[in-house]
């Protein structure tokens, strides 16, 4: 009976470390491969161009206010040439011009360059600078967008 109970213990064991194993294997085959060029901006120019680039819309209320800011986004430039994984790095005044940046990056496209017809994806980091006129913010936008 011990030997039946020690035999269902190691094909159990056995059967769970395959399946940890597979789902590693299968894990790694599905992880995203890019080039990370956070940091690096002009390395980015080695493989990737924008073709076409819009500029946020500047909220109203902002406007009005006289307030500036920013929204820095770290993104992959996936093989299609679009933004990708979009992430919120820095957001000055916080959340009021995140909308804005968001729509305006993700219609942007870029174009592979001669050195990557493979299109290489990389990651990178771009910041949208939203200043107006004599900002009542003036001191605190520079610090914090260091613009």
């Amino acid at each position: 009976m011990n030997k039946l109970l020690l035999i269902i213990s190691c094909i159990i064991f056995l059967s769970a470390c395959t399946t940890n194993t597979q789902t590693a294997q299968t894990s790694q085959v599905n992880a995203p491969e890019y080039l990370n060029l956070i940091g690096n901006k002009d390395e980015v120019l080695n493989y990737w161009v924008v073709d076409k680039s819009v500029a946020p819309k500047y909220p109203i209320s902002a406007g009005e206010d006289k307030v500036s800011g920013c929204v820095e986004f770290s993104l992959i430039i996936d093989s299609n040439g679009m933004a990708d994984d979009l992430i919120i790095v820095k957001s000055f005044p916080e959340t009021m011009f995140d909308k804005p940046a968001i729509d305006a990056i993700n219609k942007w496209i870029w174009l592979p360059t001669e050195t990557n017809m493979n299109k290489q994806t990389v990651a990178t980091t771009i910041q949208f600078d939203f200043i107006t006129k004599e900002p009542v913010n003036e001191s605190e936008v520079y610090e914090a967008c260091r613009i």
